[in-house]
């Protein structure tokens, strides 16, 4: 007998996070455990994913309280142990951030380095800008370049 086929949270999650499963490669005839993004624990642990990729981005915290629309005073505290909130804004955002960056490595599996510089390297694509300038623009640029790196691995 087949188990349930995992629901469709963990897609979901990378545009609106509100339940994501703990583990969204486990097998299939696993029941998922989900995840209430609402809870202050694990918020924290977003909150180290997000601040881990902006690390391996390597892009400035400026940047990064432009993509987030945060002050740099809250990316320092984010940085130091701090949450972000429940705010579904924040979570969207960090949402599409961890969106794209699984687009990345389903793109570019054995190639890291190209997982992290990409987001910098200036994209034809993208009229010689980098996705990093079209990011901090606003909403839209996550949702754009999330969308452009979706079309290309379902391409």
């Amino acid at each position: 007998m087949m188990g349930k086929p995992k629901p469709e949270t963990w897609n979901d999650f990378f545009s609106r996070p509100s339940e994501v499963p703990a583990d969204f490669l486990q097998k299939e005839t696993e029941e998922p455990e989900i995840i209430n993004l609402h809870t202050k624990e694990s918020r924290a642990a977003l909150t180290r994913m997000v601040t881990r990729l902006f690390d391996l981005w390597q892009i400035s915290i400026t940047d990064q309280a432009a993509i987030l629309h945060r002050s740099i005073s809250t990316i320092r505290r984010y940085q130091n142990g701090g949450c972000i909130g429940a705010n579904q804004a924040i979570l969207d955002r960090v949402g599409l951030l961890m969106g794209i960056h699984k687009n990345l490595r389903i793109l570019y599996p054995y190639n890291r380095d190209l997982v992290y510089r990409w987001i910098s390297a200036k994209n034809s694509h993208f009229d010689d800008r980098t996705p990093l300038d079209i990011m901090k623009k606003n909403d839209e640029g996550l949702r754009s370049i999330r969308g452009y790196l979706e079309s290309t691995v379902n391409s």
